[in-house]
């Protein structure tokens, strides 16, 4: 699933749902697209899409009990770096969908390592989008 979106920077995009709610987290995205119309982000009611989309990710470890996390948690600096600035249940959500869910193998950080060999920058988040600071 797609969806159109006006960042702050004033550049339309289309993006796939997990970079949408990404961006969201990050708070980049000024209007997005749903149901044929514009939600102004911070002025239109807009529900709890991140945890609307923590309920959407089948995660196949979580139905046959296995228990993993990702070798990179405890020393990533992303985390590291901006633990004290997301929201808990942002952190949470990432946490679980990412470093301990069904979107691991995902995680732009460890395919940014794996295939250019270099660690990737602490700003990139999980999902491969860039908090501005």
């Amino acid at each position: 699933m797609y969806i159109p979106v006006v960042l702050k920077d004033g550049c339309e995009e289309l993006v796939h749902k997990e970079v949408f709610h990404s961006l969201m987290t990050a708070q980049q995205v000024l209007l997005f697209k749903r149901s044929g119309s514009w939600a102004i982000v911070g002025k239109d009611p807009v529900r709890d899409l991140l945890k609307s989309f923590l309920f959407t990710i089948p995660d196949r470890r979580v139905r046959v009990g296995i228990n993993m996390s990702c070798k990179q948690l405890e020393k990533c600096p992303f985390f590291d770096k901006y633990k004290k600035d997301l929201a808990p249940p942002d952190y949470q959500l990432i946490i679980e969908s990412y470093c301990k869910g069904a979107l691991m193998d995902k995680c732009a950080r460890l395919v940014y390592e794996k295939t250019k060999g270099e660690k990737p920058p602490n700003d990139m988040m999980p999902s491969g989008a860039f908090i501005n600071t």
